[in-house]
C-alpha cells in the first residue's frame, strides 16, 4: 500500500500547517513546564481549561473586534 502525503488533503499550504503545529506543540511544552500542566494517569498533560478560564482575565476583547470575530470563529 503506497504511503499517503498527509498533506495533499488539508484545504491549507503545507508551510502554514507544519508552522501551526510548531507553534502548538510549544505552547503545550510551556504549559506542561508551568502552573498549566495536570496529571493524567501519572502522564503530564496541559490543562486547557484552566488555562481559557484564566485567560478571560487578562485578554481584553473589544466587541466587533478582529480578536472578538476570532473567539467567536472558534468557539461556534
Amino acid at each position: 500500500m503506497p504511503l499517503i502525503d498527509p498533506f495533499s488533503v488539508l484545504g491549507v499550504p503545507r508551510d502554514l500547517a507544519t508552522d501551526f503545529m510548531g507553534l502548538f506543540a510549544r505552547c503545550e511544552f510551556a504549559m506542561k513546564a508551568s502552573n498549566y500542566a495536570r496529571e493524567n494517569n501519572g502522564v503530564a498533560a496541559a490543562a486547557w481549561q484552566r488555562l481559557a478560564n484564566d485567560a478571560g482575565f487578562w485578554v481584553n476583547v473589544s466587541p466587533g473586534s478582529a480578536l472578538d470575530q476570532a473567539v467567536e470563529t472558534l468557539v461556534c
